[in-house]
């Protein structure tokens, strides 16, 4: 069974046609299978760069054992609150490999307080070109050094990276 996975702002990664997803239904009830999505445990933090609060990042949560991956994007604070199968409902429980990257949907991951300003990316334009003010070793979760066990009750994360 494939579950759609949601990375935040309205993204997913498995977006069914209108009239599939009605033709998905009627056999799971004509069958009386009842698919059940694996259990995620709430997740929320807050990520800093160099001690200062990081707007715009996307931070992903990779579960170690495998499994559907968790991510949540930072608001002007920095804080985050993962999405797994719907846009805040957490991460699967266990350890997870963490990485951070600039969110290419938001101006302030390239450090712009308004779309065009710092000659960063125009409205209707890709950030991806721009140069991340995130260290790139952050990007990778083989290199971020970045690790988290979920765990049900568990407080919120915090991230704090540095440009060195």
């Amino acid at each position: 069974m494939v579950w759609p996975v949601h990375c935040g702002r309205g993204l997913s990664l498995w977006q069914p046609k209108p009239g599939f997803g009605f033709l998905f239904l009627t056999i799971l009830a004509a069958t009386g299978c009842r698919p059940n999505p694996p259990q995620v445990v709430p997740v929320s933090g807050v990520v800093t760069l160099d001690g200062k609060p990081l707007a715009g990042a996307a931070i992903t949560f990779v579960p170690v054992a495998g499994g559907v991956f968790g991510c949540g994007s930072t608001n002007n604070s920095g804080e985050f609150t993962l999405g797994t199968f719907a846009e805040t409902d957490g991460a699967l429980a266990g350890v997870h490999r963490v990485s951070i990257t600039p969110d290419i949907i938001s101006p302030a991951a390239m450090g712009q307080t308004s779309p065009g300003e710092g000659g960063g990316a125009r409205p209707g334009e890709s950030n991806r070109g721009a140069k991340s003010r995130i260290p790139e070793k952050y990007a990778s979760i083989d290199t971020s050094g970045l690790q988290v066990d979920v765990q049900k009750g568990m407080p919120p994360v915090t991230f704090e990276l540095t440009k060195n």
